[in-house]
């Protein structure tokens, strides 16, 4: 079967196997904004989807900012990262920076080097990277990109960011070949403005997370798992456990996670003196989060936009039960399994009822959906996302014929 061109939403040949692709060790170049030592859900994705690659014997290099998020200090332009014996390439460029938006210095990147360009984000580095097709530097190297939630994660400048979506960054998705939406939601903001979009939601580690033995479902145990910015709308969980401690006074939250809020979060649980029943042990080890995960009973959100949701699946395969804001990102984690409780945020009485009603669930009504949950989780499991990546990059390429697999179109 041979691949050209694709159409929105296209599976086609996602039934295929690993064994059936003629695998003969691609030059990929990851590009994403931030990456290690920076740590984010973004990073992470990167970091996750390289190291698997390379298992599959391909070469990956990391092309990034030479500055992490909120800080000056000027990273090394070039550097390693082991993981599990496999190394990855980082380079790392400067850049001009115009408000929230920059302009990367790509010049001593080598990009006719490579098979394939995957960005992550739509961000200075779509423009550049694009730009440069446009003009025939590196033509017929296909370039790939990854939505993460475009850049509508806030409301701020809601509308420079939609007339920007839909004129220049539309322009310059013209220079590539395929959109990889991380959710049905952004596949159905991207189609609006490119006509080659495939679906393929977050990969998350989570073989480390599941329960050794019979989950404990303390639901008086609440656990967060984030950035702390605007949109996670932390503050609201902050008040619901305040006004659950007056009824109930062994809850306890955990906020992990680190960001530009964490300051004002810190200052609001000081002033309503939640000290004793909210923690905040800001980034921690992979160890302290699978245990943290595996004490808690509830996993909670009140975020307003996701592009994915990658702590919900972790908390899913952890066994935890979900109390997740009413969006349409978090909706389908309830399609395929019971989930826990969807509520809108925007009224604190709805959060309550919905924890309430977890709380009244028998033992075995909690099992059964900690069992479900931690059934959907491996859908998303690193192994099976990373095949399907692989899989599409080689669709890119200009001739690659694949094995009729059985019932294909």
């Amino acid at each position: 079967m041979l691949f050209r061109s694709r159409q929105v939403l296209d599976t086609s040949f996602m039934g295929m196997n690993r064994a059936s692709l003629p695998t003969q060790g691609l030059k990929i170049l990851q590009v994403v904004r931030v990456f290690h030592p920076s740590e984010g859900g973004m990073e992470n994705f990167v970091k996750n989807l390289s190291f698997h690659l390379l298992e599959y014997g391909h070469h990956v290099d990391i092309l990034t900012l030479n500055k992490g998020h909120g800080s000056n200090d000027e990273l090394s332009e070039h550097s390693t990262l082991e993981i599990m014996g496999q190394v990855i390439n980082i380079f790392r460029v400067a850049a001009s920076w115009y408000g929230p938006w920059f302009v990367p210095e790509l010049s001593k990147i080598k990009l006719r080097d490579y098979d394939l360009i995957h960005i992550h984000g739509v961000d200075g580095f779509l423009e550049q990277l694009t730009g440069k097709k446009r003009n025939q530097f590196h033509a017929k190297v296909p370039i790939v990109l990854s939505t993460h939630g475009g850049f509508f994660h806030t409301t701020r400048w809601h509308l420079l960011k939609k007339i920007w979506f839909h004129t220049r960054i539309k322009e310059h998705l013209r220079h590539v070949n395929c959109v990889f939406a991380c959710s049905i939601q952004d596949a159905k903001l991207f189609a609006k403005v490119h006509d080659a979009i495939s679906v393929i939601e977050n990969g998350v580690q989570i073989d480390d997370l599941f329960p050794g033995g019979m989950k404990k479902l303390d639901l008086n145990r609440l656990i967060f798992v984030g950035g702390f910015y605007e949109y996670k709308s932390i503050r609201d969980i902050v008040l619901f456990v305040e006004k659950m401690k007056i009824y109930n006074s062994a809850i306890h939250l955990e906020l992990i996670g680190n960001g530009p809020l964490k300051g004002d979060v810190e200052n609001l649980i000081h002033k309503r003196n939640l000290q004793n029943c909210i923690h905040l042990p800001g980034r921690v080890s992979r160890e302290r989060l699978a245990s943290a995960y595996q004490e808690a009973g509830i996993f909670i959100s009140a975020s307003r936009y996701e592009g994915f949701g990658l702590a919900i699946v972790e908390a899913m395969a952890s066994g935890c039960l979900l109390l997740l804001n009413q969006i349409p990102a978090f909706e389908k984690f309830f399609k395929g399994t019971p989930g826990g409780e969807l509520v809108p945020f925007t009224n604190l009485e709805d959060v309550i009822s919905g924890y309430n009603r977890l709380c009244n669930l028998s033992l075995e009504a909690r099992l059964e959906i900690s069992n479900a949950n931690q059934e959907y989780s491996k859908k998303y499991s690193w192994s099976a996302v990373s095949e399907e990546f692989e899989r599409h990059y080689m669709a890119q390429l200009e001739e690659v014929t694949f094995p009729e697999p059985p019932g294909s179109l």
